[in-house]
């Protein structure tokens, strides 16, 4: 104990700061991993105790559709709290259990809810087919045409999401600060904590 005051990176003058390090692309993986882990969880759970209720207080009855419903609606709140988290936290579960974080390019200030949001849907455009590949739960109760129209542009749907998974592989994976297409386009980065 020296008396002296503790300082942050972020409070030093920029020729005095610690240099930046960009979490590597399996750190990031592994992070991915547990906010899909979470994300799932908290699916489930919420999906459970809604349907619960709904039914106990004899609102609706649950059948496919409505679960099916149950489950869309979760994405939106999914987005929106794990965007507010980067914004306030500076991480997704899975990044502050690694002890990552979510940062404006090139220094190590949070980024705002409006980006964080932008930077969450971007990343889920590319990561969530498994809801978009269900047609299974909804072509029986549709006519013939439909239902090859709908399985039509799931498949188109999910050509672009293979297409887009490749691109943000890549983009991480191929430069030294890894950073996917979805970080590049709202101006953010992933560190280490420092």
């Amino acid at each position: 104990m020296s008396g002296e005051p503790k300082t942050d990176a972020a409070s030093l003058p920029a020729n005095e700061q610690a240099p930046i390090r960009y979490a590597g692309f399996w750190m990031r993986v592994a992070a991915n991993l547990l906010d899909a882990i979470f994300v799932a969880a908290a699916s489930v759970i919420i999906s459970l105790l809604i349907e619960f209720l709904l039914v106990s207080f004899g609102i609706v009855t649950i059948d496919s559709e409505t679960g099916l419903f149950l489950r869309a609606l979760f994405y939106p709140v999914a987005l929106i709290g794990l965007g507010l988290m980067v914004a306030k936290y500076g991480g997704s579960p899975g990044k502050l259990a690694l002890e990552l974080r979510i940062v404006r390019y090139g220094g190590q200030q949070r980024i705002p809810f409006g980006k964080a949001l932008l930077r969450q849907f971007l990343l889920s455009i590319t990561f969530c087919g498994d809801s978009l590949t269900r047609v299974d739960e909804i072509a029986p109760k549709m006519s013939a045409t439909n239902a090859s129209l709908m399985e039509a542009a799931v498949g188109l749907i999910c050509l672009g999401l293979i297409v887009s998974m490749i691109a943000a592989i890549s983009s991480v994976s191929s430069d030294y600060e890894h950073r996917g297409w979805h970080d590049r386009l709202v101006g953010s980065a992933v560190v280490y904590k420092s």
